[in-house]
């Protein structure tokens, strides 16, 4: 019996070790960091890539403290972000040659414990330092908090056609900011009816800028300088509808005005 559970123990300190190197490589790697700071689960306040210096404070912050490997557990591949209690979460994203690599979930108010989510697996561990203090102490410090609420990430579940065009507008550009919205899930059957398109067609000529549209489980973002046009995204709107396409069925789309394809789609409901 004693050697049974001898034998037990060193299994899982092996496999919090292994974790534990696994977690510190990922994120010492990353040479691009985003940071998302979330309210109520969809209104963002702020969407900052770090700059290189800051992103070398980051990581030694994070990799200098004693990192204890709390527990792991599975994810159903069919679901990018685990679902939080909690009100207000601090989302970071780490990226290495433009592609994310895992996602670092700090839950506020909360103690020192952060999710760390790569596909399929989420490891909870401890920072040994309070991860909160120190994004707080960045983002005010940095005064970017600017920019009027929005969405990182929608269920369009939860939205009309038109709450949805109203979240697309920027309405307060924030400087350094990273201008995507992450959509979860198809929207619903029906979402655009044959009584939208009329009103969706007077916005065809928009250059208004806006979000671009990035779904949740895509492996391609878009340029941190990009983003998108009302006119443009309306479009994609209009040919969900017209070619009977669920919305939306591209992976990123930072679409901008077309007269080409506003003509096609003016033909088209013409006739």
């Amino acid at each position: 019996m004693r050697r049974t559970l001898y034998i037990f123990a060193i299994a899982l300190i092996s496999c919090s070790v292994s974790e534990k190197k696994e977690l510190t490589e990922i994120i010492d790697k990353s040479d691009k960091i985003l940071i998302d700071y979330s309210v109520d689960n969809h209104k963002l306040h702020l969407a900052k890539f770090l700059t290189k210096n800051e992103t070398a404070n980051f990581k030694s912050s994070i990799l200098i403290n004693n990192i204890t490997i709390e527990g792991t557990k599975k994810l159903d591949p069919k679901n990018c972000i685990p679902s939080f209690p909690r009100k207000i979460l601090y989302r970071i994203t780490l990226f290495n040659d433009n592609q994310p690599i895992g996602d670092l979930f700090v839950e506020k108010p909360g103690h020192n414990e952060v999710t760390f989510v790569i596909p399929n697996l989420q490891i909870t561990f401890n920072t040994g330092f309070d991860l909160n203090q120190y994004l707080d102490t960045f983002l005010i410090g940095k005064n970017m908090n600017c920019s009027e609420t929005f969405p990182p990430i929608v269920r369009l579940e939860n939205l009309s056609l038109y709450e949805f065009i109203d979240v697309l507008k920027i309405k307060n550009p924030c400087p350094n900011g990273v201008y995507q919205i992450m959509i979860i899930r198809n929207a619903p059957d029906n979402w655009i009816k044959e009584k939208d398109i009329p009103y969706l067609i007077s916005l065809l000529d928009s250059n208004e800028i806006t979000y671009c549209i990035t779904q949740a489980c895509s492996s391609k973002l878009p340029d941190d300088t990009d983003y998108s046009t009302l006119g443009g995204q309306i479009m994609n709107m209009i040919d969900s509808y017209r070619l009977q396409r669920p919305y939306p069925d591209f992976l990123t789309a930072c679409t901008k005005n077309d007269e080409e394809r506003k003509k096609e789609i003016i033909k088209w409901w013409k006739n």
